[in-house]
């Protein structure tokens, strides 16, 4: 369940109480995340059902416009109307009904994309990301759909509305409310997909792709795991160099013909000295437990809403092989809905 601690909301529990035993799938995710923000690759990829002309999550059976109200709702209890991210989380709000509003029109061209842009909250918020989501409307045998990438981003407020001007008029964004709360749609004239808008917007910075990426960690994979066993900053910190190393940013690799043990790669990649990159959250370098955990500020207004206290949380993982699941509102989830396990049953 999302914890509250001193009435402050947050969105995941471990940030407090579980310090200690955190799940080893919840660090798994938060070490895949935070280098890729250090690569600036696709953070994540949703689908998006449309139904009656709304957006509904996969497999759910509400509008995700009621998650994303259902978070504010939460919010407003928690910290009440006086809270730091107010205006931020109301337009989240607006935004999504924009999107929706043009997306689902039937009228629409398949292949619409809409841009929403995310900058790092301002002080004391708890929202330290700082991404945009690219939505496309597609369409497969005949039903439509939403594809939804979300990408890591450096760019400060200045910077999106340098890039964004020629899209788009920016004289009334001035933070992070103003581009949530206006959304921009995409001429094809311009780009023709997601992948060339990233690219636009990452232009003087290098792009690792998705299976690239995928690559690169599948080679971090043994340190990985001695990361979540130990939680040793310096096995992070390998992680990060060999990953680095990996993407061609900086250094030379271990001789591929010499045998490696872990050990040698924890002493080789973690004593060498980490890059400090311009990251989503901010300055990355040297990292440890803590600054993962840090990092595991929201992305999204819509993380308070994906509860369901009928049923307990509506995300959890998977026992048998790890994965989270996302259950469906108001049902039972009786298998994994990635290997099948019935050892979930809740």
């Amino acid at each position: 369940m999302i914890a509250e601690r001193n009435m402050r909301a947050v969105a995941y529990e471990p940030k407090f109480d579980q310090r200690i035993g955190l799940k080893a799938s919840y660090i798994a995710r938060q070490v895949d995340t935070f280098i890729g923000e250090r690569l600036n690759i696709l953070l994540s990829l949703h689908k998006y059902e449309i139904k009656n002309d709304l957006i509904y999550g996969q497999d759910m059976e509400e509008p995700f416009i009621q998650v994303i109200k259902r978070g504010v709702d939460y919010r407003r209890k928690v910290e009440g109307e006086s809270r730091v991210d107010r205006n931020r989380e109301e337009a989240e709000v607006e935004g999504f009904l924009k999107t929706q509003e043009t997306l689902c029109n039937p009228q629409v061209s398949v292949g619409a994309m809409i841009l929403s842009v995310s900058p790092i909250g301002g002080k004391d918020s708890l929202y330290q990301h700082n991404f945009y989501d690219i939505f496309t409307l597609k369409e497969l045998d005949g039903r439509r759909f939403i594809e939804a990438r979300r990408y890591s981003s450096v760019l400060t407020v200045e910077e999106y509305k340098n890039k964004l001007s020629p899209l788009s008029f920016m004289g009334n964004i001035s933070g992070d409310a103003d581009f949530l709360k206006n959304p921009i749609k995409i001429d094809d004239v311009f780009f023709k997909n997601s992948d060339e808008i990233h690219s636009y917007l990452h232009e003087n910075h290098k792009v690792i792709n998705v299976e690239e990426f995928e690559r690169i960690m599948k080679t971090c994979e043994e340190l990985k795991r001695e990361y979540i066993r130990s939680k040793d900053p310096r096995v992070l910190d390998a992680i990060i160099n060999k990953a680095d190393m990996e993407a061609g940013f900086v250094g030379k690799k271990i001789n591929s013909n010499i045998p490696l043990t872990l050990n040698r790669e924890i002493d080789f990649y973690g004593h060498q000295p980490v890059r400090v990159v311009a990251t989503g959250c901010g300055s990355s370098g040297s990292a440890s437990l803590d600054s993962l955990i840090k990092k595991s500020s929201p992305f999204s207004i819509s993380e308070f809403g994906l509860e369901d206290d009928s049923y307990g949380s509506r995300e959890f993982d998977c026992p048998e092989c790890g994965k989270t699941n996302i259950r469906p509102k108001d049902k039972l989830l009786k298998n994994c809905q990635h290997c099948n396990s019935a050892k979930v049953s809740c």
